[in-house]
Parts: structure tokens; C-alpha cells; sequence
């Protein structure tokens, strides 16, 4: 119960007044009580200070030592030690008679006091020396004794009663851990032991370190879900972490509603071969949720502040510590101010709202789906770095509802100002287009609602929203299938769900397959890359390149001179050099495979007079004669430079060089030229004119297209089908089915039957007082065609089997489908595809289900 106020009233003294014992009592008793409700109820109640023990087992003579300091009983009594205290030996001690203390003793009739022994100081007589196996158990109290003395000091010529007399005496005590234990049953004292019980569990990082792991990014997502570490997944240490706040919480508010662990579970629970392209927001779910709870950790290790505090929690006494291991603080008294004098973070109410916001990111949690172009992108400020889930913009992958839930720190009408995905129309401009107003208190911007979209649609999008708003980041697009080195160069790449201040936002999509030119996740770089925010990686667009050829435009006129080739000549090619310009190609791939076979180099001539009047022009060409299926050479003729063309998301390395002049090895790839220099190549980064400068030629033209649907390998194969069942074949086949066709579910295979009783007991409690839904067994079981999963289960005509496939192109156990008609605005129709799933998982069976009228289509009434 909480120390609240009994003396309602007091005494009002008057001229000739008779005062009585009762008065002066009932007046004391009021001071009493407002003074000691003022420091429990306004101040708190606990160690406020000091009163630190500390014992050597070392030390001789053996000494407890407590340090001075104060604190307050949960009866608003204060205990104050003013000095240093060194205490070396103890005696046994009982309660004094008069002013009993429950606290003290158990719970037998009569009541027996658990054994205490006081602890004195050097030179207390009668008293025994401390030991170490005395104490190996022991933990210290200090106790205010309050003694009650009668004054009555009869003689024989005076025996006047003058009262009684309370001495209020602290007294240092020892007692057992196993008594303290139940002198400090408490709630509040077990939540102050608990509480140091809530480990901190931070997330592992999730790596994607080689080129497979971006083209395989949700098995590396999925396998982060089910890695174990300690026998434990990154789900089942937060749920576990989450349980264990929930149990110590629960102490001081036994209404609080668990943690819906169900539910979250679901969420990382994927279906083998499941397509789950924004599989990215699950990782952040986890993420978000690993923030709340070290937020609500922070919380938990502060000392909680409480309003009116129960009175019997330590009514007399604090408890300083156990003298022997490492758990000292679980056992000593905390401090627990009032709300008048603590922070908002420490409030109970702060508990409840920070374990309820967990259940609530799970219960809102709700990746928008729908036409992908009703979904817009957008970009929005928030801050990185921070350990807790306050502070930060709230995603998009939750129901706009949760603002409410979001942030500790802004409640209420304060709510609007928090930054979303989810316009809020209440909220203040600079709220809702945050993009406008001063950037500089944010450090990251999310990015929302690309996924899943074209990347030549988010390539538009995004690259208008960085140079309408001016944003200090860049945008690098990479195709999963042509990752190349890209890794290598870039190894920090993590996924944060959006993009640094002045970082890269990497965006990964899909080059080919099922989501092919689909954007599947996104990563942070925390250096700028620079792009152009049109640059597109996809598997159609085509890349050129700028590079400077190795001979000079000088050194290639010289060549026409006829005293420079026999000068310069030896004399087994003086012939040849003095009718060609030669390039020797040593080695050249595109992909990893080679173009040329062989180590023998492979000439490519140009003759001299076709070289002076078209030089890099002329070279070009005669590359291109000589390697019609390799890269597409050109010449740029406002910077003299080759013009490399290639499909933007491979790779190619051609080293090459001259014949006469400059023999000089060099290695041109997509990125870079090299230098054979001293049996090593060299990277001329230091040359300005050899920086390889690159743009994408990704705009749509029909002769592209119509070169598509003329490769051999990319046009269509047009393969021949099946044939088609014959007349005599659709005749036979319904012969077959009508006579398997039944007339009541009852009497299909057990298999199906026991599957379906389930579906009528699950679906009959929709049913109650109104006939609100039907169901109807359609499809292969209604009309015959089955094919069960339990092989015993089948007795088939003969050839029924090749002529199912023939006839419905069906292979292997059939599926149950269902015709549900619902009454109008009766039934949420989800709510009844959920009846659905653990009836599907647990059966082996695929259930579909068709909404329609009671008459759609012909089969067997269920329900």
C-alpha cells in the first residue's frame, strides 16, 4: 500500500484551552507524517548517496567498511551515516519491544524475527570479531530502531507519569541472503534486481561481400534469418531479450500485454523458392525493432521514478548490499525519485509506452502494395547513428497510424512533427516537404517506394528528386548479373534503407530472369560516387567510352614519311612496316572469354595511305572488320579519341600495342588503361589524358530492337507444344471423370475428407445467428479428374494419368479449390483466406480459393 496520509486533520490550540495527551500526539503525528510523506512522495525513496560498503577478505583484522551517505525508508524515514563507519566484529540482535517490525519477521503465529546480528566499530564490548566463513553469506542492513522508553521515575516523595519517550536509533545489521530475500520480497525490489538481467543484443551485420551474394540477395537475407549463433537466430535472441524486459516490467505493471512473438515470427518465415523482392524490409522490421528494444533497455538500467510509492517495500530499512561476489548491486536498495525530480525517461508510463511501441511496429508493420505506380518515391531526412529507435523518420513500411506509437520523445499533438513516407495533411509544411526547408540537423535520407518498380522509371524519378532538391548524394544503379569488380572497389556497401549525407545510394536491380530491370534492394555508401543520375546499368543499355589512343596523332603522320619507315625499320618487317600501320593484339576478352585463341599475337593492318587520311577512324574500322562479333570500335573527332562501345553490364580487357614506333605494351579494360612497365602493369591515373571517360547510350531506337528480334540467341525459338487432345481423347476423358465424380465430399479419399471437415469447422463459426458465408468443393475433386497425395488413395482407369495430361496439362496431386460466396458486407474476405493457411501448411495440399456467386460454378456444397 502506498504511504498516503491518516492524520486528515490536526489540533487548533486556543487561549485557556485544556490540552490533553491526544492533542500534542495528533499534532506530532500530523508534522510527522507530511514531513516524511514530503520526502517519499516528492524526493523518493532509496540510497540517494554513498552508503557504499566494501570488504577484503585480505584484511586483518576482517572490517566492513561503509562509506557516508543517505537515504530515505519507503515510510519516508531518512537514514543518514555522517561519517566514514569501519565495523569489525558484530553481536546478536533482537527487535525491541513496543514498536514491532513486521519486515523482520515471518509469516508463523506468533511471528518469529529471521537472525540479525549488529555491527560495531573497534573497542564494543561483548561483542565477536568479524570472520570470513561468517560472512561468505551475509549481506548489510541498515535499520532505523525505533524504541519506545516509559519516563515514569517513581520515588518516595514523587512517582509522576511523564510519558514515554521513542528513540530513534540507526543500527548496522548483518543478515542472511536467504532471510534478505524475503525481507525484500517486494516487487520493486525484485524489478531493481531484475532489471540489470536485460542483455544488450546487437545485430550481427549482414554481408554481401562477393558477386554472388547480389545476385542471389534474398537467400543471403533469408540465411541471415535462419544463421545460428549459440544455438539461437537473430530472431530468436530479440524475442527471447524481448520476453525477459516483458517478465521484469510485468512486476510493476501487471496489466501490460505481452509481446505478440507469433506474429513476428511469421514474418521470416519464407516458403521455399518464394519470390520476395522487398525481402529488404523484413531485415529493416528486425532492425527497428533491435533499436526499440535497446531504447527500452536504456530505460529499464535508469532508476525508475515512481509516484507514490508502496510503503511496505522497505519501511525502516535499506539494504547496502551482499559483502561476498559480484551481485552487490542487484541486492542493494536503489533510488527511485519521484516524478517531480526525474526525467520523463524514467517514469513507469515511459515503461509501458516503449514495451507497448514493440507490438506495435509488429502489429503495423505493412510493406504498401497495389499498382507500383500509385506508390510514389520519395526521399526523406532522418538520422543515422542512433542506437534508439527515437529520433529517426518513421518508414513507410508501417501503417501511418503508428506516429502515435513512433517517438518517446514527441506524444500527442507533438506526434505531427515527426518525419514519414506517410504524408500527415495536419502536419506543417516543412513537415510534409521537409526537402525544402534547412537540411543541416540530418545526416541520412531515407529512400521509399522503389522497389519492385522499373529501374528506367526510378532512374527518371530519383534523378529529378536529387537535382530539384539539391541533395548532397549520388545514385549508383548495378545489375545483379554484372557485378563484375564492382565489390572489390566498393567493399563497404551495407544496406541502411537509404543513403548517407554525401554518400552513393547504390540501387541493385535484377538483369535478367523473373525480375529482370525490377528493383530488388538498396545500399549505402558513405563516399560519393559520381554518376550522372541518368547512368543506367541495365542489360539493354549500351556503354561508350573515351579513350586516348597509345600513338600519338603526330607519331601516326610521321608514318607516311617514306625516310621514316627505312630509317626507322629493321629489316625483316621493313617490307611490311612500309606499306602498314600494325597493331599487335596480344590478348582480348569480353566476359572473361577470350575473343582471340591462342598465345601467338594477332596482327591487324592498315594500310599507311588509308591511315593518313583517316587515322583513328581508319584504325577503328579495321578493328571492327577484324573482330565482327567483339566490342565496336569508333573514333570521336572533336577529341581524337577511340570510341569503345559495349554492353554496359560486361566486361572486356584488350592488350595490344605496336609494331613499329611505340612498342609499348598497353591493357585497355572498361575502366582503366594500363602500362607493361618493368614485368608489372602500372595504372596511368597519373596521366590525365589517359582518364577513360564513359556515358550511356540507353535511349530507345527500333533498329536496337529489331537487331533483339534478329539474334539467334536473344529472338524468339517459337517451340513446338503439346499436341492437342483429340475429339475421340476429350470423349474418353469425360467418360472417365464422371464416373469418379461424387455427389458429397464424404466420400472422397480420408485425405480430402479430413481436410475439408477442417475447412467446415473453421469456416461454421462465421455462420453464427446468419447465414453469412457458403462454401463449395470445384474443380478436380468436385468433377472427378483427382489425383490424391496418399498413393493408396487412387484407384485409376487405365491410361487416366496420360490422358490427364494430355487433356489438362496437370500432372501430380491435385490442389483443393474452393467457391466462397459471402453476403454482402458481411465478412472481411482476408479474414477468411486466414482461416486458410495453417489448414494449408499442415495438410500438403495447395487450397485455392474463388469469391463468387453461390451458382459460379457447379461442385459440392461444404457449409
Amino acid at each position: 500500500m502506498e504511504l498516503t496520509e491518516k492524520s486528515g486533520s490536526y489540533p487548533v490550540f486556543e487561549p485557556n484551552q485544556i490540552l490533553s495527551d491526544a492533542h500534542l500526539n495528533q499534532a506530532r503525528d500530523y508534522l510527522d507524517e507530511q514531513e516524511r510523506l514530503t520526502r517519499a512522495n516528492l524526493i523518493g525513496i532509496g540510497i540517494i548517496c554513498g552508503l557504499e560498503i566494501r570488504y577484503d577478505p585480505a584484511e586483518v583484522p576482517k572490517t566492513i567498511h561503509v562509506s557516508k551517505g543517505c537515504g530515505v525508508t519507503s515510510e519516508g524515514y531518512l537514514i543518514v551515516e555522517s561519517e566514514d563507519v569501519s565495523l569489525v566484529s558484530y553481536r546478536k540482535y533482537e527487535l525491541p519491544g513496543g514498536i514491532d517490525y513486521p519486515a523482520f519477521k515471518d509469516s508463523s503465529s506468533p511471528p518469529v524475527q529471521c537472525p540479525l546480528w549488529e555491527l560495531f566499530p573497534a573497542g564494543e564490548p561483548d561483542t565477536t570479531p568479524l570472520a570470513t566463513n561468517f560472512l561468505s553469506d551475509k549481506s548489510v542492513l541498515l535499520f532505523l530502531e525505533l524504541k519506545e522508553e516509559g519516563l515514569r521515575n517513581c520515588s518516595p516523595n514523587n512517582c509522576d507519569d511523564k510519558g514515554l519517550k521513542v528513540t530513534a536509533t540507526i543500527r548496522r545489521l548483518l543478515v542472511s541472503q536467504e532471510d534478505l530475500n524475503n525481507i525484500s520480497g517486494s516487487p520493486l525490489v525484485e524489478f531493481q534486481k531484475s532489471r540489470f538481467d536485460v542483455s544488450e543484443i546487437p545485430m550481427r551485420r549482414i554481408n554481401f561481400s562477393i558477386p554472388e551474394d547480389l545476385r542471389n540477395y534474398q537467400e543471403v537475407f533469408k540465411n541471415y534469418f535462419t544463421y545460428k549463433m549459440g544455438g539461437k537466430t537473430a530472431v530468436g535472441r530479440l524475442v527471447e531479450a524481448i520476453d525477459k524486459a516483458y517478465t521484469i516490467i510485468k512486476l510493476l505493471l501487471p496489466d501490460l500485454n505481452s509481446f505478440d512473438k507469433a506474429k513476428f515470427n511469421s514474418f521470416f518465415t519464407f516458403q521455399a523458392n518464394m519470390n520476395v523482392i522487398a525481402i529488404q524490409y523484413y531485415y529493416d522490421l528486425l532492425r527497428d525493432l533491435t533499436s526499440t528494444y535497446h531504447e527500452l533497455r536504456a530505460a529499464l538500467l535508469q532508476q525508475l521514478a515512481l509516484c507514490l510509492p508502496e510503503s511496505v517495500y522497505f519501511p525502516r530499512h535499506l539494504t547496502l548490499g551482499v559483502l561476498v561476489g559480484s551481485q552487490a548491486a542487484e541486492w542493494r536498495t536503489g533510488y527511485f525519485p519521484s516524478p517531480a525530480v526525474a526525467s520523463p525517461r524514467c517514469k513507469l508510463g515511459e515503461l509501458r509506452f516503449l514495451f507497448e511501441r514493440l507490438n506495435q511496429l509488429v502489429l503495423n508493420f505493412n510493406i504498401p502494395s497495389g499498382p507500383q505506380s500509385q506508390i510514389p518515391i520519395k526521399i526523406t531526412p532522418s538520422l543515422f547513428g542512433l542506437k534508439h529507435l527515437s529520433g529517426k523518420s518513421m518508414p513507410f513500411y508501417y501503417n501511418p497510424g503508428l506516429r502515435q506509437q513512433w517517438d518517446a520523445a514527441r506524444k500527442g499533438q507533438q506526434s505531427q512533427e515527426i518525419l514519414s513516407w506517410h504524408e500527415e495533411i495536419s502536419s506543417s509544411d516543412y513537415i510534409r516537404n521537409p526537402l525544402l526547408y534547412d537540411l543541416e540537423p540530418y545526416n541520412f535520407f531515407r529512400v521509399e517506394g522503389h522497389v519492385g518498380k522499373n529501374v528506367l522509371d526510378v532512374t527518371t524519378s530519383l534523378g529529378n528528386l536529387i537535382i530539384v532538391n539539391r541533395l548532397p548524394i549520388t545514385i549508383l544503379y548495378l545489375n545483379a548479373d554484372a557485378v563484375g569488380i564492382f565489390l572489390e572497389k566498393h567493399f563497404a556497401i551495407e544496406h541502411e534503407a537509404g543513403v548517407m549525407r554525401g554518400g552513393t545510394f547504390v540501387v541493385l536491380y535484377g538483369g535478367a530472369g523473373l525480375n529482370a530491370n525490377l528493383v530488388l534492394c538498396d545500399f549505402n555508401l558513405p563516399y560519393r560516387i559520381e554518376t550522372r543520375s541518368s547512368d543506367c546499368l541495365c542489360r539493354v543499355a549500351i556503354r561508350e567510352c573515351y579513350y586516348e589512343w597509345f600513338d600519338s596523332k603526330r607519331h601516326l603522320s610521321s608514318l607516311a614519311r617514306l625516310e621514316y619507315n627505312k630509317s626507322k625499320s629493321k629489316e625483316f618487317d621493313r617490307d611490311l612496316l612500309s606499306k602498314y600501320y600494325v597493331i599487335l593484339i596480344y590478348h582480348y576478352e569480353i566476359q572473361g572469354r577470350p575473343v582471340i585463341a591462342g598465345s601467338t599475337p594477332v596482327q591487324v593492318r592498315v594500310p599507311i595511305a588509308e591511315l593518313v587520311s583517316g587515322q583513328i577512324s581508319t584504325i577503328a574500322r579495321k578493328l571492327n572488320e577484324k573482330f565482327p562479333s567483339g566490342l565496336v570500335f569508333d573514333h570521336d573527332a572533336t577529341t581524337n579519341k577511340l570510341v569503345i562501345r559495349y554492353f554496359a553490364d560486361q566486361t572486356f580487357r584488350i592488350e595490344w600495342g605496336g609494331l613499329q614506333g611505340n612498342q609499348i605494351r598497353y591493357a585497355y579494360t572498361q575502366e582503366r588503361i594500363y602500362r607493361w612497365q618493368k614485368g608489372a602493369w602500372e595504372f596511368l591515373n597519373n596521366v590525365s589524358k589517359y582518364k577513360v571517360d564513359c556515358r550511356l547510350r540507353n535511349d530507345y531506337r527500333s533498329d536496337e530492337y529489331q537487331w533483339l528480334q534478329g539474334d539467334d540467341y536473344y529472338s524468339a525459338k517459337y517451340p513446338t507444344p503439346a499436341p492437342m487432345p483429340t475429339p475421340k481423347d476429350l470423349i474418353e476423358w469425360e467418360n472417365m471423370i464422371q464416373k469418379r465424380a461424387a455427389k458429397s465430399y464424404r466420400v472422397l479419399p480420408e485425405s480430402i475428407s479430413i481436410v475439408l471437415d477442417k475447412i467446415k469447422s473453421k469456416y461454421g463459426n462465421f455462420n453464427v445467428g446468419n447465414i453469412d458465408l457458403r462454401v463449395f468443393l470445384i474443380g478436380s475433386w468436385a468433377n472427378g479428374s483427382w489425383v490424391s497425395l496418399q498413393s493408396d488413395e487412387n484407384r485409376f482407369p487405365r491410361g487416366f494419368l496420360d490422358l490427364r495430361q494430355k487433356v489438362t496439362g496437370k500432372t501430380g496431386p491435385s490442389d483443393i479449390d474452393l467457391l466462397v460466396y459471402i453476403a454482402p458486407g458481411r465478412l472481411n474476405p482476408e479474414d477468411v483466406l486466414n482461416k486458410l493457411k495453417e489448414i494449408s501448411e499442415g495438410s500438403g495440399y495447395g487450397i485455392n480459393v474463388v469469391f463468387g456467386k453461390e451458382d459460379a460454378q457447379k461442385g459440392i456444397q461444404i457449409i
